[in-house]
């Protein structure tokens, strides 16, 4: 039976938020041959970026890891190395080519999205200026153990900066299971024995992974198992990219973070020159909106680093290093080559510079029956240029499965997901993602890198980005059959058929993502804005299942 009314749940404490299914668990199958050409290629391609082979090389040592490959120690020396020629700014290109060699690439490996260095401005530079710092009060002997997948190359770059130093350093990394706040750490019987021998020898522990996340999980997972095995709780260190930022949902964490010592990267000492006024964490919305009610809710902790020129020119927006990083740059010169977002000047430092347009974001107020062709035209553009090799439907069916049950008690009406056109969709479709020139030119903003990320859909039909306009805008249902029409017109595909279908799938994840990160900021205004989302999106969700 469908409910009636809205009866959402109370925001306060609202600890069911974090069971909902937002996140993807996806971890990729991919061939080491492939993965080490185009390392090789990356090595070799001029101008060469040394952060961007690091990243390469720790996803090739967190996919022979995960995968028990007696070529893991090969992949983790490869990955020292490379740190090392990073930090030092030469490249021992005779023992990263001999060790690239000596790796099979008859083998395939499963890899898990990088997010710190895809999504959230992390540079590895910024781990060995942190150990830095800290080395003169660590012991001669350090015992570093990363937290795969980022653990894995930060792990490198720590222990590149402390060999540089005169440390005896070893190094080891470890990947925690089970629920995403309340992981347990698993040590191998070799590591169990190197972490006793370490003991023995007087090392520091060093824990080094991004995060440390919304509940400090994954480090405490991996602390905990060094106290049971004898370390001293004085001797163990967390090496995170930013402060352990408590809510009410676990105060249990909080109180075990505060008994482990740790150290934060500082951010901003490897963005690019010339980025100035921080724009990141909503900040953008001082600038674009003279009233704070007019602010669009944005879930801060998760977005996109940006920052502004001095003279206002130049937009910089963080845009990954990395395989997915390479990704999002060739989808960015796509969509500014084709006239669908802000001119693209150039790449630095893992950033996308775009030319900072005198323009306003659009308002569900500003609807125009005019702007129909042109979504129709960027999502037919996006459905012949981002095209996917497969989706993921197993993981969209498992959202629906849960959040319907979760949200609504009800069990999921979708027996099966349509895919006839995979791409990486957009994903951010919501009206103040929309930039209205002076001109009069309708452009997008934040098109780049999301369609593949470690939030869901990940590649989809291109209906999703169909039933997300539709959603976001409140489109009548006039204005859906013209949106449709015109898609079909340019690309000769009717989606008509599933469209139904990813409204709901649409509209149910964007029920979960709201309400959790309304639970993540909740006493913040934010946490406010987010909560009435949520509402509207639920109030579609209901209008659609008692359709």
């Amino acid at each position: 039976m469908i409910p009636p009314t809205d009866q959402s749940p109370p925001a306060a404490a609202d600890r069911a938020a974090w069971d909902l299914f937002v996140f993807r668990k996806h971890r990729e199958p991919l061939s080491v041959s492939k993965l080490l050409r185009e390392l090789r290629e990356q090595l070799l391609a001029l101008p060469r970026s040394p952060i961007d082979a690091l990243v390469r090389a720790g996803e090739i040592e967190s996919g022979l890891e995960d995968a028990g490959s007696p070529d893991a120690a090969l992949a983790l020396e490869l990955s020292d190395v490379i740190a090392a020629s990073a930090l030092h700014g030469s490249t021992d290109f005779a023992r990263i080519f001999c060790l690239l060699c000596r790796i099979n690439g008859q083998q395939s490996v499963r890899c898990s999205h990088p997010e710190g260095f895809s999504y959230y401005g992390l540079n590895p530079l910024d781990f060995s200026e942190l150990t830095l710092r800290l080395e003169p009060h660590l012991r001669p002997r350090v015992a570093i153990i990363g937290i795969r997948t980022v653990g894995s190359t930060l792990s490198a770059v720590v222990a590149a900066a402390l060999r540089s130093r005169g440390h005896l350093v070893t190094r080891t990394t470890v990947r925690p299971q089970g629920e995403p706040y309340r992981r347990v750490a698993r040590l191998n019987g070799e590591q169990t024995k190197w972490v006793r021998q370490e003991l023995t020898v007087g090392a520091e522990f060093l824990i080094v992974d991004e995060g440390p996340g919304f509940s400090g999980s994954t480090f405490l997972s991996v602390g905990r198992k060094l106290i049971e095995l004898g370390i001293p709780r004085s001797r163990i260190l967390f090496l995170c990219s930013r402060p352990f930022q408590p809510g009410n949902q676990w105060p249990e964490q909080e109180e075990e973070w505060k008994s482990f010592r740790s150290c934060q990267a500082a951010y901003g000492r490897n963005i690019p020159a010339g980025a100035n006024q921080y724009m990141g964490n909503g900040c953008w919305r001082e600038l674009l909106y003279p009233d704070l009610t007019q602010w669009p809710a944005c879930w801060t902790q998760l977005e996109r680093i940006k920052h502004l020129s001095i003279d206002r020119r130049t937009l910089f927006k963080f845009e990954g290093f990395g395989r997915f990083g390479a990704q999002a740059r060739t989808q960015a010169q796509l969509l500014s080559q084709a006239g669908h977002s802000p001119q693209l000047q150039k790449f630095e430092n893992g950033y996308g510079c775009y030319t900072f347009l005198q323009a306003r974001p659009l308002a569900q107020r500003d609807f125009n029956a005019q702007f129909l062709p042109r979504f129709a035209e960027y999502c037919a553009f996006r459905a012949e240029h981002f095209r996917a090799a497969a989706c993921d439907t197993t993981s969209l069916m498992q959202m629906m499965h849960v959040n319907m049950e979760l949200e609504f008690g009800l069990t999921n009406p979708i027996q099966k997901i349509p895919i006839v056109h995979p791409v990486y969709p957009d994903c951010h479709m919501r009206p103040h993602e929309w930039l209205l020139t002076k001109s009069g030119d309708v452009l997008k903003s934040d098109a780049t890198g999301d369609g593949d990320g470690h939030q869901l859909p990940g590649p989809v039909d291109s209906a999703w980005d169909l039933a997300a306009l539709m959603i976001e805008w409140n489109l009548p249902a006039e204005a859906r059959r013209s949106l449709l029409h015109h898609y079909f017109l340019r690309t000769g595909d009717n989606p008509e058929p599933r469209i139904s279908t990813y409204l709901l799938l649409y509209c149910v994840f964007a029920i979960a993502r709201s309400r959790m990160a309304a639970a993540a900021l909740h006493g913040q205004p934010d946490g406010e804005r987010l909560r009435a989302c949520y509402r509207q999106y639920r109030k579609q969700a209901l209008k659609l299942l008692q359709s």
